[in-house]
Order: structure tokens, then C-alpha cells, then sequence
């Protein structure tokens, strides 16, 4: 989805508080000083693309000073970054200790759960990337000191990742749902990248990130097991993953993600049968409830699995008794 925010056509008196109001409900809980504003009005605009785990903003604003307070923190939805990109002008940037002046062509982190001040002296055009604050912090030890640091975009992975930002900035509105997962992944993985060129950056293994997401996808699983739309894109769509990744997170595993699912239902379904509690309950019952859409199914893999059919196990049971 798509919104701009504009103050071009409000009444002068106005355009400030509107502009206020804006920053707050596309970034944060924001604090906007522009002295000249109460005579001159105010002259601002953001165009936001908003899609699945993909949150992009362009913004070009005149001059003006913006602060994030200590006060204006404590929401869940803090536990993120901004990636503030220099397109035009530039920007003096405050916080966790480090202060500097971000430069065209230079982008920089922005930790949403911490304050920090950004003074504009000169009209501005940024382009913003929100991320999770849990994804970046895994891929990059110590992401949240590392803020307020001009990253190079001139060479190295910096470049490589403005140039496809550019990309994602043109294609957004015209992206698939399913394809806005794979990009937003990759856009990930080349700010990591980025970052990890910093001298105090302490860039984690992949396989840490890995195994992160993949204990991710296996809890949103058992929360949702017998779910009968539960599949590997279904879960890739609800834990913000592209499906070709979550493929490759259990690519080494002793089962891949479907069978992992099937598995466990049998279990489930296995644990049900040897209930005393579960002895008056229909076969077809049982195989509907732990997330078999089709009895039959439900049967053959049961016997592919344990050598008998469920009817077979339930009545070798009952023999036994």
C-alpha cells in the first residue's frame, strides 16, 4: 500500500501540526521543532510503501529539528531501526554517544528504542527503511551502538545495497505479496552486510541467523499445528520469510518442514489413540483434529509410519487390554 502525506495545499497555520502528526504515524512518537513554521508555514512530504514486512519511506522537508525523547519510549512496536538513507543535503545525527553529519550518498541506523536528535540546517531528501529490531540485532552483535554512524554508499556492500534499494523504491507498488518476502529478505541481508563493514561491528555467522529463524518457524508451528492450511507457505507468509528460505533452513535437518508437520500430527494423532479419554471418538474425528483434511490420508501415512492402519492400532489395543 501506498500513502502520501503532504502538507502542499493546508493553510499556512496549519501545515506544521499536520506535518507533526505525519512523522508520527508513519515512524514513531516524534517531537518536530520548525521555528519559521508559525509565519511561513511548512513545506514537507512522505510517500510511504507499506507491504507485508517491506516498510519504505521517501520524505523531502524543509528545514528543521527532530527529536526522539526517552519520554516517547516503551511501545512493542519500538524494537526497531530506522535505516535513514542521505539522498540530498544532509543531516546532523545524534545518539547512543556518536554524533556526525550524514552526508549525500551516506546512510546510517537510528535505533527506534532509544532517543536521538536529527537537525536538518538545509532542505533534505531521505529515504527511510524500517527493519526489526530482533532480526538486525541477531545478524549484527551490537547493532544498537552502532547507530548515528555514517556507512559509506559509495563502494562495497554499501553501494550494492543503495543500488537495490533504488530497485525496491521504483517496483514496490508493483510487487507480488510473495515477492515483497524474498526482497525484504534480501534487502536484510546486504544491511547486515553493510553494517558488518563498520571497524566496531561484530558480524554474527550466518548460521546464527539461520538457526534463529529456524526456531521461529518451528515455534510458529506447534502454535499452530493442526491448522489444516498449515504448509511451508503458509507459515513463510505468517513468520515474514521468503518460502525458498524456510526450504533452505531445513535442508540439513534429518526432515524437511513438511515432513517435520506430518510427523508431529501423527504424533499427536498416535498420543490420541492410546487416550482413554479419546477411546469414544470416530477415527475421521481424530484425523480432522490434529490437521488431516482427508481420512484416507490420514490412514496411509499412519501405516507408513507405524506398519499399521489406526483401525489396526486402536484394535491391537484394545486386545491388549
Amino acid at each position: 500500500m501506498t500513502t502520501t502525506f503532504t502538507t502542499e495545499g493546508l493553510p499556512p497555520a496549519e501545515q506544521l501540526s499536520y506535518w507533526r502528526q505525519a512523522v508520527c504515524d508513519v515512524f514513531m512518537s516524534l517531537d518536530v521543532d520548525a521555528p519559521r513554521a508559525s509565519t511561513h508555514g511548512f513545506s514537507g512530504s512522505i510517500v510511504q510503501h507499506s507491504q507485508g514486512n517491506l516498510d519504505l519511506a521517501e520524505v523531502i522537508v524543509e528545514p528543521h529539528t527532530v527529536l526522539r525523547s526517552a519520554q516517547q519510549i516503551g511501545r512493542k512496536e519500538d524494537d526497531a531501526f530506522l535505516v535513514l538513507v542521505q539522498r540530498a543535503g544532509q543531516s546532523w545525527i545524534e545518539q547512543g554517544g556518536h554524533s556526525g553529519w550524514l552526508q549525500e550518498g551516506e546512510f546510517t541506523l537510528l535505533d527506534c528504542s532509544r532517543a536521538y536528535t536529527m537537525r536538518f540546517p538545509e532542505p533534505i531528501h531521505h529515504e527511510i527503511l524500517k527493519v526489526s529490531g530482533n532480526i538486525l540485532k541477531t545478524a549484527v552483535r551490537g547493532s544498537e551502538h552502532l547507530t548515528a554512524v555514517p556507512i559509506a554508499g559509495a563502494k562495497g556492500p554499501g553501494r550494492i545495497f543503495l543500488a537495490v534499494l533504488d530497485t525496491v523504491h521504483d517496483t514496490v507498488s508493483s510487487l507480488e505479496p510473495r515477492a515483497v518476502v524474498g526482497v525484504a529478505d534480501a534487502l536484510m541481508d546486504l544491511l547486515g552486510a553493510s553494517v558488518g563493514t563498520l571497524p566496531a561491528a561484530k558480524v554474527q555467522p550466518p548460521k546464527n541467523l539461520e538457526r534463529y529463524h529456524r526456531e521461529r518457524v518451528r515455534s510458529f508451528v506447534q502454535d499452530h499445528l493442526f491448522n489444516t492450511e498449515l504448509s511451508v507457505e503458509f507459515v513463510a507468509n505468517q513468520v515474514r520469510l521468503s518460502s525458498r528460505y524456510v526450504h533452505r533452513l531445513f535442508e540439513d535437518s534429518p526432515l524437511t518442514l513438511s515432513a517435520w508437520i506430518w510427523r508431529e500430527r501423527l504424533e499427536a494423532a498416535r498420543s490420541a489413540l492410546l487416550s482413554a479419554s479419546c477411546a469414544a471418538r470416530s477415527l475421521t474425528d481424530i484425523a480432522y483434529s490434529v490437521g488431516f483434511k482427508d481420512p484416507a490420508h490420514f490412514s496411509r501415512l499412519f501405516k507408513t509410519t507405524y506398519g499399521c492402519t489406526p483401525r489396526a492400532f486402536r484394535a491391537g489395543l484394545s486386545e491388549k487390554k
